[in-house]
């Protein structure tokens, strides 16, 4: 459990320096692929000792939007030269799946909605958006995998904030998809998530990152809605908990003092080699287990997000 203390000045000095021995982790742990590393465990607190590689995409697409807010000429080039990788790893219709390199495992909405709209970012031109639409569901929401057969549970509230981010950006609308995101802001139906403050993250990347294609009423009340969430979720229980409510209130435009001490707390708590741990970010259910998947790497760029975006008050 973090337990956020009095309010500390942060010296900008300090903060500089704890990106720079993060961006330096992370660079080092990308390797030739240039792929963010992501552990797959059945247990959420042994990442390190139990935890196995996962060949995944997914990752990487957190690397890219925390790496577009660097100063960091290394670190935005390795961007760019993975970015370039993702691209032509694309499959055809420019779709992704969360395991490029099987072949029993299908397209699915999350990973092609989070990849394209850092690709589009880097300036590829993907054309991928009625493959979307054809997983339009009578809730009004959009399913996640691209399938013959129908997947349970399949309309998840995070996943259709990040597929929103990337159909907005791509000039849809849709008023029914409007009350559908609405209805989940209040009562979020999750089937993906380990994280309790994930959908808020990913909700408040949508309204920073495409607020023109939101209502005015609807983003306050959105926002009002996301950040009462993430306050009440204090103590935050774990350091990425920590890094995605830091995240989601600095979105929403939150400048309260806790956002100060959140980044007290992450900068105090940097490991000797740059890194935060690891912990549980989302999870894949059926069969006899359940995995859960994060990394030390996934929670450092998920920090650096936060600190890239932290202004000193």
């Amino acid at each position: 459990m973090i337990l956020l203390g009095f309010l500390l000045n942060i010296n900008p000095d300090s903060l500089a320096a704890t990106i720079t021995r993060a961006e330096s982790f992370v660079l080092a742990r990308l390797g030739d692929s240039l792929r963010l590393p992501v552990l797959r465990s059945v247990s959420e607190d042994s990442f390190l000792l139990m935890g196995s590689l996962d060949t995944t995409d997914f990752g990487t697409s957190f690397f890219l939007n925390a790496a577009r807010f660097s100063s960091s000429p290394d670190f935005r080039e390795a961007s760019a030269r993975a970015a370039g990788l993702l691209y032509a790893r694309r499959l055809p219709g420019d779709l992704f799946k969360y395991y490029p390199l099987r072949r029993s495992c299908d397209p699915d909405a999350d990973d092609i909605a989070c990849i394209s709209y850092e690709l589009a970012l880097a300036g590829y031109n993907l054309t991928n958006l009625n493959a979307l639409l054809a997983l339009r569901d009578s809730s009004g929401g959009f399913r996640t995998w691209i399938t013959k057969r129908p997947v349970r549970n399949d309309v998840d509230a995070e996943v259709n904030s990040n597929i929103a981010r990337w159909l907005f950006r791509l000039g849809y609308r849709d008023e029914g998809f409007l009350r559908f995101l609405n209805a989940q802001v209040r009562n979020p139906e999750l089937h993906y998530s380990w994280s309790p403050l994930a959908f808020c993250y990913t909700m408040s990347r949508l309204i920073r990152d495409e607020p023109d294609a939101i209502p005015d009423s609807l983003r306050a009340s959105w926002s009002r809605s996301l950040v009462e969430r993430a306050l009440a979720a204090r103590p935050w229980s774990n350091l990425l908990n920590l890094a995605l409510a830091a995240n989601t209130l600095m979105n929403l435009g939150y400048e309260g003092a806790e956002v100060d001490e959140a980044v007290s707390a992450l900068i105090s708590s940097q490991e000797e080699d740059g890194s935060w741990p690891g912990f549980a970010f989302y999870i894949k259910r059926g069969g006899p287990e359940a995995y859960c998947f994060g990394s030390r790497e996934l929670t450092t760029v998920i920090v650096l997000e936060a600190l890239y975006r932290y202004n000193p008050r």
